[in-house]
């Protein structure tokens, strides 16, 4: 199967989640830009964020109550939805609690229009592992789709 590379944007207070998240990603061969693996020291952060996201084919968003609160996030999905006016299905938001139902925020509101996936049952390994099903279906490649029906 190919995918499609994506860079993940988190609250550093789902950092737990995150990790496992692009280490299931990265085991099936998504490749992923992650902050605690992609960023260096002495590096311009918010250059070197910027980059990335233009850079990368998808833009996975993971949704909470702390993202919603993070500075980084709205700087993120600020540059995220820039793209997603010159790339369709850019940026691909996934949920971790009820806090997106009921939040205000502007940027919330353009992605309440999109699929959500839903991730907030990822304590119970079964749930998990649906939602991640699904994310990597939003991740597959058009290369993925012509090359299963040749076989």
């Amino acid at each position: 199967m190919n995918y499609r590379s994506c860079f993940i944007s988190y609250s550093a207070r789902n950092q737990n989640f995150a990790d496992q998240l692009y280490k299931d990603l990265s085991n099936a061969g998504v490749v992923c830009w992650f902050a605690t693996e992609s960023l260096y020291a002495s590096e311009n952060f918010e250059e070197k964020i910027a980059d990335a996201i233009r850079s990368f084919d998808r833009f996975v968003v993971l949704i909470s109550k702390q993202s919603l609160n993070s500075t980084w996030v709205a700087r993120e999905i600020s540059i995220a939805l820039d793209q997603e006016q010159q790339r369709a299905n850019f940026v691909l938001p996934i949920i971790l609690d009820n806090a997106f139902e009921n939040a205000k925020k502007i940027w919330v509101k353009k992605l309440k229009a999109k699929h959500i996936i839903d991730f907030k049952t990822r304590g119970q390994s079964q749930y998990y592992f649906e939602a991640l099903r699904k994310l990597l279906t939003a991740l597959e490649s058009e290369d993925s789709a012509s090359t299963d029906t040749a076989e």
